[in-house]
């Protein structure tokens, strides 16, 4: 694939065993690619706070809507994966809407400083 987007996450340690399982077959049909660090939920805010930006950020609903407040995740952009009815699927069209926005900023020079994250 050509237009293959870099998509940076960064996730929380409970999600890592069920990411770890969804990302390489996301990467593999999409061509897209994914690079993933995991923290704590504080040190993911501490990084977000000086200012690191992510793609998509994984981490319980009380940090994220710490992190909106703060003008570091797009307000509106969240979605708690506890309520998708099938994580898998789910996950994997989460990946592909970043990967869309990803390769849109990329693409048009403009990356903002936090890409939105749902």
């Amino acid at each position: 694939m050509t237009d293959a987007a870099e998509i940076k996450v960064i996730a929380s340690g409970g999600l890592k065993a069920a990411a770890l399982e969804l990302i390489p077959g996301f990467e593999q049909a999409s061509g897209h690619r994914v690079i993933t660090a995991w923290a704590g939920s504080v040190d993911i805010r501490r990084r977000m706070e000086a200012g690191e930006t992510f793609d998509l950020v994984i981490m319980p609903g009380t940090f994220i809507d710490e992190l909106i407040k703060l003008g570091k995740v797009v307000a509106g952009s969240r979605a708690d994966l506890a309520q998708l009815p099938n994580l898998q699927s789910d996950f994997t069209s989460e990946l592909a809407f970043v990967a869309a926005q990803v390769f849109d900023f990329a693409r048009a020079d403009k990356v903002e400083s936090s890409a939105p994250c749902r």
